[in-house]
């Protein structure tokens, strides 16, 4: 089932016998093209006759000096690879996005509590010791909030029992 720009051949050492071209059949062999299929009993190579580029393979028909010859137009292989490079480009693409509209809501969700807990840090730093962190999660962040917020409790109270001390002195 060979494309537009691809042809079957079968070759003599002078013409071409068969083709699925009619108007190439008894055609004469170019000189450089009957040594390019005669060098080698069989094989697959580029080969440039005139100003385009074809694949060909070729092997002997036995008990004959005829050989197959299968012709595909190098630009067939370059369009079929360009289109196959631009679907894997767009691939790629809406694979980013993807990734991206997924990563974005759930690096929000870890780094958000994070901010939040360290604007309280702050606000405790700057003397305010009445502040608590109320977690979503019980996760690590979520721990790290509960041990928090007993730290300001605990020195709350140390706070109140140094005040007591000093009232009682």
């Amino acid at each position: 089932n060979y494309a537009d720009n691809s042809d079957i051949l079968i070759v003599d050492e002078n013409q071409i016998l068969f083709s699925k071209y009619k108007d190439n059949v008894h055609q004469p062999l170019a000189s450089s093209f009957r040594d390019f299929l005669y060098s080698a009993p069989s094989g697959s190579e580029l080969f440039t006759g005139g100003d385009e580029t074809n694949f060909y393979s070729f092997c002997p028909i036995e008990d004959t000096n005829w050989k197959v010859v299968s012709v595909h137009s190098l630009s067939s292989y370059t369009n079929k690879s360009s289109t196959i490079f631009n679907f894997m480009l767009v691939a790629a693409g809406i694979s980013l996005l993807v990734s991206i509209l997924i990563l974005v809501p759930i690096s929000s969700a870890i780094t958000k509590p994070l901010k939040k807990l360290t604007a309280l840090m702050a606000s405790v730093q700057n003397g305010n010791f009445n502040v608590r962190f109320h977690p979503k999660y019980e996760d690590e962040v979520g721990k790290l909030g509960h041990s928090f917020n007993y730290m300001l409790s605990y020195t709350n109270t140390l706070i109140d029992n140094v005040y007591k001390l000093q009232i009682a002195e």
